[in-house]
């Protein structure tokens, strides 16, 4: 008959420290993820533009240009801001139909530029 005592002993728990480490890591790789994500959406909304033959406004093409030139690498925390900037407009739109994306689209974009500007990111690549 196994000794409880001998077996809470040697079970492992991970520390404060360890349990640190954990999150954080799992916050890196779900900005990676998003910072993927909206990548993809910038090239696609950079394709519309093209197809419609217009012309993009600063604000967007700040947002745009901020996910294809990987600008959230150098800059640190704006892309946790753009993040927020995501999660905000999300609960305030939710899901939308297919003949309102592009417009979404370029709103969401242009709060992302909005955000960057406002938040002392913009301007060139170097520093942040």
């Amino acid at each position: 008959m196994p000794d409880k005592c001998l077996k809470s002993k040697t079970r492992k728990t991970r520390t404060a420290e360890e349990r640190y480490f954990d999150n954080a890591s799992e916050q890196k790789a779900e900005l990676l993820r998003f910072a993927v994500s909206e990548t993809e959406w910038a090239g696609y909304l950079i394709r519309l533009y093209k197809q419609k033959k217009m012309d993009m406004p600063d604000l967007e093409y700040r947002g745009v240009s901020y996910f294809l030139n990987k600008e959230y690498e150098i800059k640190r925390g704006s892309l946790s801001l753009c993040r927020q900037v995501y999660a905000g407009l999300e609960n305030k739109f939710g899901d939308f139909s297919r003949e309102l994306a592009f417009e979404l689209l370029r709103f969401r974009f242009w709060h992302y530029g909005k955000a960057l500007n406002e938040g002392g990111y913009s301007g060139n690549m170097v520093g942040g």
